[in-house]
């Protein structure tokens, strides 16, 4: 097969995975396995399925609800601030921030599984 042949059935598979996003589960990511088994067995290898549990909610949810939480972080710092002085805000911000941080990293590592 010519390098242009090559190219085109290349371009021809990423643009039909790229056309609908794919989240675990879906009929999209069923359609996209599929198309990329196919693939693979007319390159002459074999697949093998293996089933794993996933959960969808962070990828579906995790980024509005973090963009929530920063949005209440932001407006109580700014209160805190307001009320009380910059310094109490700032201590705030920095309590808050910790707890974040110590919050994402448990979700990476359990909350995938929980949800």
């Amino acid at each position: 097969m010519s390098d242009e042949a090559l190219r085109d059935r290349a371009r021809a598979l990423v643009q039909a995975l790229s056309r609908t996003p794919r989240f675990a589960g879906s009929a999209e990511e069923s359609n996209a396995r599929a198309l990329c088994r196919a693939e693979l067995e007319r390159a002459g290898l074999s697949c093998v399925e293996q089933v794993f549990e996933y959960s969808q909610w962070p990828g579906r949810w995790g980024i509005p609800a973090a963009a929530a939480v920063q949005l209440a972080t932001i407006l109580l710092v700014t209160r805190m601030a307001v009320m009380r002085g910059p310094l109490a805000g700032l201590i705030l911000g920095g309590a808050l921030l910790v707890v974040l941080l110590l919050a994402s990293g448990d979700a990476k590592r359990r909350w995938v599984r929980l949800f």
